[in-house]
């Protein structure tokens, strides 16, 4: 059974406490969705919590009916993104003239439309290049969409994980609905019980989640290696720069997004 809540955010209100608050809570995912120009935070749990949110009101949940994914249709629809991607559902037809990414929406979030997944992804395009890594590590995967789309962009396999059992169902329905199932291997697991390192390493999560996680990304990351961040706000792109230089990174590329922050950067 699965609960959701949907509540508009002002246009300004301060987002770091807010996402404190919400990554302390056990029992509850969340997300960022934007529909017609307006954002909203979406509040996932097993069942209704009153939560009193910082400069929001009382959430309103409401009981998730069976098919409920159809909703997305309402606004997901694809779209180019880069050089060479196209991301689309698997209701509407993909671009012959792109690389395309077929994500069906679900749980596990990264249909592709927020910032932090876009930068990801455009930062993957320009580290892959030419030199196409043999293989790659992404961590939280979500809905797939970055490992999908590494091996789309000729990364020859990637190994994906994610503590979320719903988050590694959506990512193994997506897997298959790309035709990536020998490339793409999905492990339920924390980083810190990966023992390999790897050439690329990708990441996008929360700002708080790196501060944990900073050693263990810089332990999987092959000496010489790339590690693609994003997940955290604008304003942060020089603190993550620097936490990621205390754990032997060096930055590539800085680049922002609708208020949103992604690091491109290499290890030692």
């Amino acid at each position: 059974m699965l609960w959701v809540a949907r509540i508009p955010l002002p246009p300004h209100l301060p987002w770091e406490p807010l996402e404190i608050q919400l990554l302390e809570m056990d029992d509850l995912s969340f997300s960022l969705e934007e529909v017609d120009g307006r954002a909203f935070l979406v509040l996932y749990a097993p069942r209704p919590r009153a939560l009193e949110l910082e400069g929001l009101p009382m959430p309103q949940w409401e009981e998730m009916p069976p098919g409920w994914e159809s909703r997305y249709r309402e606004y997901f629809r694809g779209f180019p993104w880069g050089e060479k991607l196209y991301i689309h559902p698997p209701w509407e037809g993909g671009n012959p003239g792109r690389l395309n990414l077929v994500i069906n929406p679900g749980r596990g979030f990264g249909t592709g439309t927020h910032p932090t997944t876009r930068l990801c992804l455009t930062l993957l395009e320009e580290a892959v290049g030419d030199e196409r890594p043999g293989r790659a590590l992404d961590v939280g995967t979500g809905s797939g969409i970055l490992a999908i789309a590494a091996v789309k962009l000729g990364v020859r396999e990637v190994v994906a994980v994610d503590v979320d059992p719903e988050a590694l169902g959506n990512a193994r329905e997506n897997v298959t609905l790309n035709g990536v199932e020998g490339r793409v291997t999905l492990v339920a697991c924390a980083p810190r019980a990966l023992k390999e390192m790897y050439p690329l390493v990708l990441a996008n999560l929360h700002y708080y989640a790196f501060l944990k996680l900073s050693r263990e990304l810089s332990r999987l990351t092959a000496p010489g290696g790339r590690l693609i961040v994003s997940g955290f706000l604008a304003h942060d792109l020089e603190a993550m720069a620097h936490e990621m230089a205390l754990v032997g990174f060096k930055e590539v590329e800085a680049r922002d997004l609708l208020g949103w922050g992604g690091l491109l950067l290499v290890r030692g």
